[in-house]
């Protein structure tokens, strides 16, 4: 039979109330979704706070980016004024461009700084127009967001680079949420080079750029516990620029700081990143090799001596001078097994480097051998009377 009006008026509101629990439901799943968005992005927010590096920063802020959008590559890049570095990348073809430097305004990751407007303005992206330098492009991606880092002075410090293979990826919602983290981006960034400054100024020598003798002492207690625990080996080289006090006398102090700045660089070139070079004190210079056996460190020695010897300051008006250094080796643990006796004895060597014409280097283990044989001489030679 036919549906009665009654019937229809029950079956319509049957329809209307299931049509309600539906939208009801949708909206408390989508509040939910918020909900907990908003409660990753708080702590996302809070491990950003907390970060105190650049790699900490760079690394703090792609995760609050992660805990907001669904992206397939993430970039954080620094500025300086010249060129814009990439300190952290993350996703899809971030080994093509992590570490990478790039001309200032090369890119629409240089353009978005140098206008401090985000681009692409609605985040759509067909994958042509280069991203970073002149020859990175994206093309798999189809949705884009760069936003400059911008200080609260006004100065733009770097930028965030957030890429997806979708279109339309970022909603408006998650794009203002993204200069959200921006914008604490830029302020922890600046805090994290404020930060790296200090602890440069703490830790390097103001006038070579090496470690100072504070950081020395430091790292070599860190370096002798390594090789302790390793069983291990390490080699602590002394040296000492040659009659350094007569060329200040002769040439004058600022002579003197342009040669300690020299030979500065050549350990700067000489001794590996995993090994250490310090200003000892005055014109005293010591290198700390890690992992190394005395062979090695004699040929580092000879190799830093060579590469000093040959080279030539100019004087305004003395013309070309020449500086020569000497050194002292030792070896742990054949030469000693504690910091205190490994620093007396490569002194000691050092002090019959210079002893025996300086512009040498003297290893603390044969200086040793020759000792105990000269005493072995001297108790023959009382044994048989002579």
């Amino acid at each position: 039979e036919a549906w009665t009006e009654e019937e229809r008026t029950v079956l319509r509101a049957v329809a209307q109330k299931i049509a309600l629990d539906v939208v009801t439901g949708q909206r408390l799943k989508a509040t939910d979704h918020e909900r907990s968005t908003v409660r990753r992005f708080c702590a996302a927010l809070g491990e950003l706070n907390g970060a105190l590096g650049l790699d900490q920063v760079s690394e703090a802020s792609l995760g609050a980016v992660g805990a907001i959008v669904k992206a397939d590559l993430g970039v954080v890049s620094a500025f300086d004024g010249q060129c814009h570095r990439v300190l952290h990348a993350s996703g899809q073809s971030s080994q093509s461009v992590d570490g990478l430097e790039f001309a200032s305004e090369e890119g629409l990751v240089g353009q978005a700084v140098k206008v401090q407007h985000t681009l692409p303005s609605r985040g759509e992206y067909r994958g042509k127009r280069p991203v970073f330098g002149d020859e990175h492009a994206l093309p798999n991606m189809r949705s884009l967001y760069i936003v400059p880092l911008t200080s609260p002075s006004g100065v733009a410090v770097g930028a965030l680079t957030v890429a997806s293979n979708r279109e339309h990826a970022f909603a408006s919602s998650e794009r203002e949420m993204l200069e959200l983290v921006a914008g604490q981006g830029a302020v922890k960034l600046e805090l994290a080079r404020a930060h790296e400054q200090i602890r440069e100024l703490a830790t390097t020598d103001g006038l070579t750029g090496l470690n100072n003798h504070r950081t020395f002492q430091q790292s070599f207690n860190s370096m002798l516990a390594r090789a302790e625990r390793r069983q291990g080996s390490m080699v602590m080289i002394l040296m000492d620029i040659d009659h350094f006090k007569r060329l200040n006398d002769t040439y004058g102090h600022p002579f003197g700081d342009e040669v300690l700045r020299g030979v500065a660089a050549v350990l700067n070139r000489v001794v590996r990143k995993v090994d250490l070079a310090a200003r000892y004190g005055g014109e005293e210079f010591a290198v700390l090799l890690e992992d190394s056996d005395a062979a090695a460190g004699m040929m580092i020695a000879e190799r830093i001596r060579r590469e000093v010897e040959s080279l030539s300051f100019v004087h305004a008006d003395k013309g070309s001078v020449g500086v020569t250094l000497s050194l002292g080796v030792t070896t742990f643990p054949v030469d000693g097994t504690d910091k205190t006796q490994l620093i007396a004895r490569a002194d000691q060597a050092l002090y019959s480097a210079k002893e025996h014409g300086r512009n040498q280097v003297c290893e603390w283990a044969a200086l040793a051998t020759k000792s105990q044989q000269e005493q072995a001489v001297v108790t023959v030679a009382a044994e048989i009377g002579v």
